[in-house]
């Protein structure tokens, strides 16, 4: 209620104003009839790649870990995401080397950095 000149009135919210509303389920959410036609036939495309894949002995092998899992993996092994900016020559250096490496990648650049940093104890 606004008092405006003596008198008052009330107002009506302008029907541009946002106004609350709660969230919707998902059993409220509408989804269209193509969309959900066009879900399955992802579904139903993907399932066909990866049964050809093992008919023509292309075996996807060991289902991988997800994101979220490698994460937790690494964290109880110690490991903590590490990125820097390295040169462009000294990166293909590790790169030629890594695939026979047996840590891959990162036990190459760990072994590395063991070798060159100086011991813990050890005055810089």
């Amino acid at each position: 209620m606004h008092r405006v000149m003596g008198t008052t009135e009330r107002r009506a919210l302008p029907p541009t104003c946002v106004q609350y509303r709660p969230r919707q389920t998902l059993a409220e959410q509408a989804v269209k009839k193509t969309d959900l036609e066009k879900n399955k036939a992802l579904k139903l495309a993907n399932s066909l790649k990866l049964s050809a894949a093992v008919r023509a002995g292309r075996d996807t092998g060991p289902a991988k870990v997800d994101r979220r899992e490698q994460r937790r993996l690494d964290q109880e092994q110690g490991l903590v995401p590490f990125a820097c900016k390295l040169d462009a020559e000294l990166v293909k250096r590790l790169q030629a080397l890594a695939p026979a490496h047996a840590g891959g990648m990162s036990g190459l650049v760990k072994e590395a950095l063991e070798r060159g940093l100086p011991q813990e104890g050890a005055a810089a």
